[in-house]
């Protein structure tokens, strides 16, 4: 049997805000960030991990990333036990995130990646070696002697990535890697990884976002973490068919259109008539906005405008409430 890439078990974490700390405050509240999370990912998938801000996302990726210790249930990576070789964990994992600040700005690209690669026991010729295959591979040697301060955001990111590769870890742990990225950017940025990291390479990642449609076009799998708790486990099919069951439409029509509008016998149909003219709010189902609006089109019903409404990660959880997949 293939080890897993990553595998937790009832895997729970508290901590005190650092607001109650300053206070002086004898009465500490703890927060439960993470409560018995339970989750195998296999090796080469793209794991998304969804949820709000505040849902552990962000806790349950520095546990991966042997950053800090769960307070109960136990960790492995590549089946090596977090707790008992905390290091051997750090050198087959490399965390991406948004800081800017665990950069030296003053410094160039090069002498950046120089620096980490020292602290992951690179010297030499191996070191020299390995940042200008990155630097290639993440298309910024062009940027090689810039100072950091004067990089792009989408630049800052392959930076990014490039430092998370220096050791050539097995897993990659993105945590809201698309933030500040322009819509082009963010595309190269996900083709990046699909298609270099995970496709040619075999990588492993780990996807942490909130963005619902980010996740449904790039992971394999979606786990959706709601109150440090696992609240759905579903793979891409069950997701695009979970997202487009709950897309709806709100189209406005002419009033005498609305017998032929309830004719076509659309999911959860409302039709309201104001003056000479009917709004119809329905749900697609599993049928795309091009097909939604042939079928009104053959049926000669003129449309004066229509707006689609997607479903948001908030509008998850209300859902999975009804029809959970819990762990």
């Amino acid at each position: 049997m293939e080890t897993a890439a990553v595998r937790l078990e009832g895997v729970a974490k508290q901590y005190v805000p650092p607001w109650q700390l300053w206070g002086g405050n004898r009465r500490l509240r703890t927060v439960q960030a993470l409560d018995g999370v339970s989750l195998t990912i296999p090796q080469g998938e793209i794991c998304g991990l969804l949820g709000v801000n505040g849902a552990g996302k962000t806790t349950l990726i520095k546990i991966i990333a042997a950053l800090i210790l769960p307070d109960q249930g136990w960790v492995q990576i590549d089946g090596i036990n977090l707790l008992q070789f905390p290091l051997q964990v750090k050198r087959r994992v490399g965390l991406v995130t948004t800081n800017d600040r665990s950069f030296y700005w003053r410094l160039s690209c090069r002498e950046n990646l120089d620096f980490f690669a020292s602290l992951h026991g690179l010297f030499g010729a191996k070191k020299r070696t390995r940042i200008a295959e990155l630097l290639h591979l993440l298309a910024i040697e062009r940027q090689a002697d810039q100072q950091f301060m004067t990089l792009s955001t989408g630049q800052r990111q392959r930076l990014a990535i490039a430092r998370a590769l220096l050791s050539d870890p097995a897993m990659l742990l993105l945590d809201e890697p698309t933030t500040g990225l322009d819509p082009v950017a963010a595309a190269a940025f996900k083709a990046f990884i699909q298609d270099d990291l995970v496709g040619k390479q075999g990588k492993t990642v780990l996807w942490c976002t909130h963005n619902l449609h980010e996740a449904e076009q790039l992971c394999d799998r979606v786990v959706v973490l709601h109150q440090g708790r696992i609240a759905a486990d579903l793979n891409r099919r069950e997701m695009v068919a979970k997202i487009s069951d709950q897309t709806t439409f709100k189209l406005v029509a002419r009033a005498r259109d609305s017998e032929r509008l309830a004719d076509l016998c659309l999911p959860s149909l409302a039709i309201t008539t104001e003056g000479e003219r009917c709004i119809a709010t329905f749900r697609a189902g599993a049928a795309t906005s091009s097909e939604i609006l042939g079928r009104l089109a053959t049926a000669g019903i003129e449309i004066f405008s229509y707006v689609r409404r997607d479903l948001s990660l908030e509008d998850l959880f209300p859902l999975f409430a009804e029809n959970p997949t819990v762990q």
